[in-house]
């Protein structure tokens, strides 16, 4: 309901999200090219984390049960 009031907007959107999102890309490649190892495993817990989050059916009903 794009027009339903609310109490909180995020602040300079989309701006600032996007930004985050690209220092967070750019925090991650720096990561994979200092220490590929631990970027490994970084990649290993986010892949697992989707594989239990689509197992357990949360992203059909939402986060909440």
């Amino acid at each position: 309901e794009p027009g339903l009031h609310r109490p909180y907007s995020t602040p300079l959107y989309p701006y600032l999200p996007a930004t985050a999102a690209l220092l967070a890309v750019g925090c991650f490649i720096a990561m994979l090219i200092s220490n590929p190892s631990i970027g490994g495993i970084f990649v290993g817990i986010v892949l697992s984390s989707v594989l239990v989050f689509r197992a357990l059916g949360f992203h059909k009903r939402g986060l909440s049960r």
